[in-house]
């Protein structure tokens, strides 16, 4: 099981762009709230 650390590298990554992600849908949110 050497997969392992290679999919905890890869989540860290896939966080940080969802964080992005988030962070755009949040602010698309609040300017079609407006």
């Amino acid at each position: 099981m050497g997969m392992r650390k290679k999919v905890r590298t890869k989540w860290k990554a896939d966080r940080k762009v969802n964080a992005k992600k988030i962070r755009k849908a949040k602010a698309i949110r609040l300017v079609k709230a407006k």
